[in-house]
């Protein structure tokens, strides 16, 4: 099990899971509060990294995200056919298709 974040500790080109999916942090906003009282709000632009579409979420500054199970590697992209998408891995020269 990966470790957990708090929303306060999501920083800018970060990876974090939220609703069981990655999302990768494009932007981080921190609105700290003017009213004794008041909540820290973090505004965060993500990106899902399954659907490749944009969000903007504001979260309270104590929620924990899970941080996803990724690796990254070099790669460059060969074709796209009817199965997917083709890269190469440049280290090991293996084929991969997503």
């Amino acid at each position: 099990m990966g470790s957990l974040i708090e929303a306060i500790e999501i920083k800018r080109k970060s990876y974090f899971e939220y609703d069981g999916a990655p999302y990768h942090c494009l932007d981080v906003d921190v609105s700290k509060p003017t009213a004794r009282g008041g909540q820290t709000l973090v505004r965060v632009k993500m990106r899902n990294l399954l659907t490749r579409a944009v969000f903007d979420k504001t979260f309270k500054a104590g929620e924990k995200f899970k941080e996803p199970d990724l690796e990254m590697a070099p790669a460059t992209f060969l074709y796209a056919d009817g199965d997917g998408y083709h890269f190469m891995d440049q280290v090991t020269f293996d084929t991969l298709t997503l």
